[in-house]
């Protein structure tokens, strides 16, 4: 009579007392009871021998993901391994047992492994779940060097396909991350992405101002909103407190060749100090009298700044160099009006012409207009 399993279960107990368990194990394994063959080996560390059974073409699916959560906690390296050769497995159910590993604090270190994984995923499978893709953003924000981060961020996968996204990471919860991990140039990056330009530079003034100026060139189709940018760099310059003041005016007035000409000397006067010393001579605000408002106004926003900079070298030649440039557009204004002056007395001379023209008519010449009626 032969021993049904069930009865091979219930005499489990009775024959580990004698050594006998490798034999029980054989014989789940005959009747293709792989749980308890898994169960078994996890009990017993062995991860590399639960791993080859889940390999078999015979095991179900369902029994990689019930025992992911142990192995990987078991053996990382050997497990990340195992999956990346199974073919029919569905990330996503992977990521609970992902996540239960990297929270725990011996991970802290070892989260390589999960990453690794992950890579596998959205590189070489293509991998488009969002879930996915946010759970290696989590794992690359949490490391010290933002290199692999920042890579990840700008790296387009969805690529060439029509009316797809470019990434399939959720933008709003990057940004929340990245601004608790305290990753400022993956916020710039974040910030400009989603159109808060704005953000961006003011965030980027706090790490270079090399990133800030890269950012504000950026927006293209705006004027307006380029020169803002451009002003908040200019005015982030002028007020640094880093060097002499002498220095950082020469710094802002070699600051407005980045700009293409989009800035003028005269944009970033107000953002110079109240007085400056220029030869050891300080020339302090005039103190006007409330009664002259316009004259106070004038005084504030125009001669003063000339007045507490025009003496320095190289303010005289930014200043005339945006004079110069006024000059030309005069200068173009002007051939402009005088084209369209000679072009207005054209216009009258061949009025006036056609007000003195006359035609001699012979009186036996007959009427064409007749003529050609009859």
């Amino acid at each position: 009579m032969s021993v049904t399993w069930k009865t091979a279960v219930i005499r489990r107990k009775k024959q580990s007392y004698y050594g006998r368990v490798e034999e029980l194990v054989y014989f789940a394994n005959l009747k293709e009871q792989y749980e308890i063959v898994i169960h078994h080996y996890i009990q017993q560390g062995e991860a590399k021998k639960a791993l080859e059974v889940l390999q078999k073409s015979s095991v179900s699916d369902e029994l990689q993901y019930k025992f992911a959560p142990e192995l990987i906690m078991l053996d990382a390296y050997e497990t990340v391994e195992a999956w990346m050769a199974s073919k029919n497995l569905n990330p996503r159910r992977l990521i609970t047992a992902m996540m239960r590993y990297s929270s725990e604090p011996h991970a802290k270190n070892e989260t390589h492994e999960v990453i690794k994984y992950l890579e596998f995923c959205v590189h070489q499978l293509h991998n488009e779940d969002p879930g996915i893709h946010n759970l290696l953003l989590s794992l690359y924000a949490k490391q010290e060097d933002d290199s692999a981060l920042l890579r990840f961020l700008q790296c387009k996968f969805g690529k060439g396909r029509e009316n797809g996204p470019e990434f399939f990471y959720d933008p709003k919860y990057a940004l929340r991350l990245c601004l608790k991990e305290k990753r400022s140039r993956a916020c710039v990056h974040i910030y400009s992405m989603m159109s808060m330009h704005e953000e961006a530079v003011a965030l980027a003034l706090q790490i270079d101002p090399e990133l800030a100026m890269a950012e504000a060139d950026k927006v293209e189709d705006d004027e307006d909103l380029r020169k803002k940018l451009w002003l908040m760099i200019a005015k982030h310059v002028v007020k640094q407190e880093k060097g002499a003041k002498r220095e950082n005016i020469r710094k802002a007035i070699a600051f407005l060749k980045e700009t293409d000409g989009l800035l003028k000397i005269e944009d970033i006067l107000p953002f110079f100090p109240d007085f400056a010393l220029i030869d050891d001579f300080k020339v302090s605000k005039l103190v006007l009298s409330s009664k002259h408002t316009n004259a106070l106004s004038w005084a504030n926003k125009v001669a003063i700044p000339l007045l507490l900079f025009c003496s320095i070298p190289f303010v005289q030649e930014a200043i005339c160099s945006s004079l110069e440039d006024y000059n030309k557009q005069i200068e173009q204004l002007k051939e402009e009006m005088n084209d369209a002056t000679r072009g207005a007395d054209n216009i009258r001379n061949d009025i006036s012409a056609l007000t003195q023209r006359y035609a001699v008519i012979d009186r036996e010449e007959e009427c064409g207009v007749r003529s050609s009626l009859d």
